[in-house]
C-alpha cells in the first residue's frame, strides 16, 4: 500500500485562490492567478506548475495523470466552467471553453482556443494559434492575443475576496 502524497501547495502572494477550491499534491500557483470556488487541482501523480495571471473558473478539473513528471500550464490561460485538463503541457494565452477537455498527455502551444464542449485527444499536439471547433476540426487564426483576460482578472482579484475566503486562511496549505 502506497502512502498518500503530502500536499505541497505554493500560492503566490498576489494570487486569489478561493478556500472552496480543492487542491491536493504538489501544486505551484503563479502571480496574479485567480481560482474560483470548487475548482479541482489533483497533483497526486505528479506536480502541477501554473504560470502567472491564469484564470480557473468553477468546477474546472486540472489533473496530472502522469508518472511523476510535472504538468506545466503557462501564463495568461483561461479555463472556463467545467473544463477538464489532463494535458502534459499548456502554453501561454490559451482559452479553454466551458466543458472542453484536454486529454491525457496532449500538448497545447500558445494562443490556442478550444471552444466549448470540444475535445483534444490524448497525445495530440496543437500548434500555435489553433482553434478546435465542433467535431474536432482544427482551424488556425491570426495571432489574436488574449487581451480581455487581464481586465477580467483584475476585476475578479478585487471582487472574489469580498465574497469568499481565500485559500490559506484557516485551510492548510502544506
Amino acid at each position: 500500500m502506497t502512502a498518500e502524497p503530502e500536499n505541497k501547495i505554493q500560492i503566490a502572494e498576489s494570487a486569489v485562490v478561493c478556500a472552496e477550491a480543492q487542491i491536493s499534491g504538489e501544486v505551484s500557483i503563479g502571480d496574479g492567478c485567480v481560482i474560483h470556488p470548487f475548482a479541482i487541482f489533483d497533483a497526486k501523480n505528479g506536480p502541477i506548475i501554473i504560470g502567472n495571471n491564469c484564470l480557473f473558473e468553477e468546477y474546472c478539473v486540472i489533473r496530472n495523470c502522469g508518472d511523476g513528471e510535472p504538468m506545466i500550464i503557462g501564463d495568461e490561460n483561461a479555463f472556463h466552467v467545467e473544463s477538464e485538463c489532463f494535458a502534459k503541457y499548456v502554453g501561454n494565452r490559451n482559452l479553454i471553453g466551458c466543458r472542453a477537455r484536454l486529454d491525457r498527455a496532449c500538448f497545447v502551444a500558445d494562443d490556442c482556443h478550444i471552444t466549448p464542449q470540444c475535445h483534444v485527444a490524448s497525445r495530440q499536439t496543437l500548434e500555435q494559434n489553433a482553434v478546435v471547433v465542433e467535431n474536432g476540426v482544427i482551424r488556425y487564426h491570426e495571432g489574436n492575443k488574449n487581451q480581455i483576460l487581464n481586465g477580467q482578472l483584475e476585476v475578479l482579484r478585487n471582487l472574489l475576496p469580498n465574497y469568499h475566503h481565500k485559500y490559506g486562511k484557516g485551510k492548510k496549505t502544506g
